[in-house]
């Protein structure tokens, strides 16, 4: 009987490695659709929002585009985009597992400011703290979301324990909780999401 064809959603704030997971999956045969790009390349936007340094997106028309490539490629599939979780209900039929990656906070700090400029970073680095994206997904999802700590991990190692099986949904990686147990940690985030 032939296996049914997998479909991961890799969600997670901007700087957890979503885009370099999906480049080690597709060394197991997943194909990546990176929706961020396809917004671009299909211009599935209204107008490019100089304030939030981000696209509007058309949100139908994104979601009609990832479903139909969804449901025509052949092969296993890791669906990036920092809310792929929203495109999860998509899809019917296959296995479909929905992924969170997360960062500690002060690590995804050094990771992105060279790349976002320090207000985009802040912003990022916050809802990290605040477990945004992981809440809006277990909302989602209730207890069928796989959060994975990027924090020391190879993406390599990473996409191993995915292909093995070795995430499993349920548990929750709270930065809020863990930082305000250890106040010298929190003064310093403090200092880099005012400064």
């Amino acid at each position: 009987m032939p296996q049914k064809k997998q479909v991961l959603f890799i969600s997670g704030t901007p700087g957890v490695g979503k885009s370099t997971l999906c480049k080690e999956l597709e060394k197991f045969n997943f194909a990546h659709l990176d929706v961020g790009k396809l917004v671009k390349d299909k211009k599935l936007y209204s107008r490019y929002d100089r304030k939030t340094d981000s696209f509007v997106v058309l949100v139908k028309k994104m979601r009609n585009t990832v479903k139909k490539i969804v449901r025509t490629t052949q092969t296993n599939i890791a669906v990036d985009w920092i809310h792929s979780y929203e495109l999860a209900n998509l899809v019917r039929g296959g296995t479909k597992r929905v992924i969170v990656l997360r960062c500690e906070p002060l690590i995804l700090y050094k990771r992105i400011l060279k790349k976002y400029g320090i207000e985009k970073t802040k912003e990022n680095v916050l809802s990290e703290f605040l477990n945004q994206i992981s809440q809006e997904a277990h909302e989602m999802f209730e207890r069928d979301v796989i959060e994975i700590d990027t924090t020391n991990r190879s993406p390599k190692k990473i996409a191993q324990g995915i292909i093995k099986d070795k995430f499993k949904p349920g548990k929750k990686i709270d930065w809020m909780k863990k930082y305000l147990n250890d106040k010298q940690r929190l003064n310093m985030l403090f200092k880099v999401v005012e400064g």
